[in-house]
């Protein structure tokens, strides 16, 4: 401001000066002018902009910033839960933000605004309320063993859904509502299908090196399938098979060759853990291994031949031995407390437990034709 009055002030005096005068000209009073214009926008105080911004906090476990309104475009970072971003404006329902020296825009529904923390009022009375209790929930009791009633099971039981297939079929796996059906298809491959309660076929793997895909279980924890090969001259492996995938696919292989031959297999994902079923062929005496997915063996024991090997499932800490129209239940000692015997015709192949975890059902497949019955 000082710098401006002294230049006016010499203006002026330059203005009513006789020496100056004739020497004047339209250029210098342009110049001044200017001059004064620059110096008086200096000297004025400068907008805040940060004043405008607004301040929030991400909701999100992980918001993705965007160099767009709008999903389709790129993402430049991602926001963890409780990073504070500033808002320089809105589009529709995406908030262009500045955070961590990035420009970008998040979906403004994952942000929320910051409050300042109130200080706490003092309780007025020293007296402490009593707690109100939590209500217990009653633990869920699970039956010790899935029931039965042979009695009621007829040999054209209407429980059972033929399988539009005539592949050679083999494993069984359930779950939520799905049936999980292995087929030998020859040249060391299987094909696993997937079908409704109904019998509707939902997805097929097609030929996978699986092997004979003797038997399935369905492991919750990764949503995947794992087969065994099964036969009684093959070594015993374990397959882990995504079917979720659009072209579902082989993740692994457990290499269990040092157990045995004919490979069955059961999950107790209870413990989450594996339980393979071995023998030196498929009319040795089996043995049962407790094993992780690494394949670590944590448990083994052997029991006396119970027939051709052919499905197997667990359930409560129990082993469901199925065997030409036989079920053998035995606990991980092997100490067989009970069996069930079967009126169907054809072979028997696959067993799974169907139902619900509190409402179990045992259902077991057979071929010619290809069909499954829900013991009921």
């Amino acid at each position: 401001m000082e710098v401006a009055k002294y230049i006016r002030m010499n203006l002026l005096v330059n203005k009513y000066s006789p020496i100056n005068k004739p020497k004047r000209s339209l250029s210098s009073i342009l110049m001044a002018a200017l001059i004064i214009a620059i110096v008086t926008s200096m000297s004025l105080p400068s907008k805040a902009t940060a004043s405008t911004l607004q301040t929030k906090v991400v909701t999100a476990n992980l918001l993705t910033l965007r160099n767009g309104p709008s999903v389709n475009y790129k993402a430049i970072s991602y926001l963890k839960k409780g990073t504070k971003v500033s808002v320089r404006s809105y589009k529709g329902t995406w908030a262009n933000v500045i955070v961590n020296k990035h420009i970008g825009y998040v979906s403004s529904k994952y942000l929320t605004s910051v409050y300042k923390s109130q200080p706490v009022p003092k309780p007025v009375s020293k007296s402490v309320p009593k707690p109100v209790p939590k209500p217990v929930s009653k633990p869920v009791v699970l039956p010790a063993t899935i029931p039965v009633n042979p009695t009621a099971w007829k040999a054209t039981d209407s429980t059972a859904f033929l399988v539009n297939s005539t592949a050679n079929m083999q494993g069984l796996a359930y779950h939520d509502g799905f049936y999980y059906i292995g087929f030998d298809v020859g040249n060391n491959h299987g094909m696993i299908n997937k079908y409704t309660q109904k019998g509707v076929l939902v997805k097929s793997s097609g030929p996978l090196p699986i092997g004979h895909s003797a038997e399935l279980s369905f492991r919750p924890k990764d949503n995947h399938i794992y087969a065994a090969n099964g036969g009684g001259s093959n070594p015993v492996i374990v397959y882990e098979v995504n079917m979720d995938a659009t072209k579902p696919y082989i993740v692994k292989q457990i290499d269990l060759s040092k157990l045995g031959k004919a490979a069955l297999l059961g999950i107790d994902n209870d413990s989450d853990m594996l339980v393979i079923h071995s023998a030196s062929s498929n009319i040795g005496n089996p043995t049962f291994s407790v094993t992780d997915f690494n394949g670590k063996i944590i448990k083994q024991f052997s029991v006396s031949n119970q027939g051709i090997p052919q499905g197997m499932e667990i359930y409560n800490k129990k082993i469901y031995f199925y065997t030409n129209n036989k079920i053998t239940v035995m606990d991980y000692t092997g100490k067989i407390t009970n069996i069930i015997k079967l009126p169907y015709t054809g072979e028997s192949e696959g067993l799974a437990i169907s139902g619900t975890k509190e409402k179990p059902v045992l259902s077991v497949g057979y071929n010619n034709p290809n069909r499954i019955y829900e013991l009921k």
